[in-house]
């Protein structure tokens, strides 16, 4: 390739691409990075000038990646996340960071421990700057690429359905057990009811779960409208179960007193393949952690496997 063509081509071009890529919208990618779509489509314009290849194919309201685009994806990604190292590695040389971490928590870790690990890190690691956020695997793993992360702990099945899986390294930290719960009072709670004929309070299910869910089922509860969407909250999710507006799922031990004092009754989910969650560390395999980095994913990592044997244990279940 000529390398004028090279010094033509800018990190926010590259950016771009990926975020097009894939998000497979442009409206989506002006979002994350923040332009018009209009300066995200004169950009794509320009890289497709540049290169003299169609990265994508125009469709009314999305895009699709050509071959040339999915070939070229994981390079453009490699250069896009080695510049972030680039500059970060300079900051923290500059302003003497090395002993910050940023992790980043799906919504279950964030739910039962963020504030207990906050205190913990506190007390035994004083001279460590530790900052946290909170999301859902899209989200954690679009800010683990722009290196607003250092690692995080999220849904360990997430790995399997991305196109890339190969460029992270997961690390197991705990398995356990869901169950679906409802009000005894529910006024759907009739004789012989299907379970997936009723209202359900879901977090947003991502993209990933779909392929747990048979297509039949999935649209039978799309069309009759049981799904609830959007309801991020896992607390908000419980209480509508107690109020008997809906069941949800969630941990035995995270309801173990409203089952205990009849607020709730137990399931099985009607879904054998959301039956049990477990939950992994995620970090970039071209990205070197600190020593400071390290250590921390080691401590995070057996806190929270010795807190959910704990929650377990109280449940009479061996961990």
């Amino acid at each position: 390739m000529d390398k004028k063509i090279i010094y033509s081509m800018g990190i926010r071009q590259l950016e771009l691409f990926l975020r097009i890529y894939e998000t497979q919208s442009i409206s989506e990618a002006a979002v994350i990075c923040n332009l018009t779509q209009s300066a995200v489509t004169k950009s794509l314009r320009k890289l497709e000038e540049l290169l003299g290849l169609t990265l994508f194919y125009r469709h009314t309201r999305d895009v699709s990646a050509t071959e040339a685009a999915h070939i070229l994806y994981p390079y453009a990604l490699n250069i896009f996340t080695e510049s972030l190292s680039f500059e970060e590695k300079s900051i923290q040389l500059r302003d003497g960071a090395e002993g910050s971490v940023r992790v980043g928590f799906g919504p279950l870790v964030s739910y039962l421990f963020s504030s207990r690990l906050a205190r913990v890190i506190s007390s035994q690691n004083p001279n460590v700057d530790v900052n946290f956020l909170s999301g859902h695997f899209e989200e954690l793993k679009s800010k683990l690429f722009n290196h607003e992360l250092d690692f995080f702990i999220c849904d360990s099945r997430s790995i399997n359905h991305i196109p890339d899986p190969e460029r992270f390294v997961t690390n197991k930290v705990a398995t356990f057990p869901l169950i679906s719960v409802t009000s005894p009072d529910a006024p759907f709670l009739t004789a012989g009811v299907d379970l997936l004929s009723c209202p359900w309070a879901l977090p947003k299910i991502g993209y990933q779960y779909m392929n747990y869910i048979p297509e039949r089922v999935f649209m039978m509860l799309k069309q009759i409208g049981k799904i609830r969407y959007g309801i991020d909250d896992l607390n908000t999710c419980i209480e509508l179960a107690k109020s008997g507006q809906a069941l949800t799922i969630t941990t035995r031990f995270m309801v173990k007193d409203e089952i205990d004092n009849g607020e709730l009754i137990e399931f099985s989910l009607p879904l054998e393949q959301f039956r049990e969650h477990s939950l992994s560390i995620y970090s970039l395999r071209s990205r070197t952690l600190s020593h400071t980095g390290k250590e921390m994913q080691a401590f995070l990592k057996s806190c929270i496997s010795s807190w959910f044997c704990d929650l377990e244990s109280q449940l009479s279940t061996t961990c």
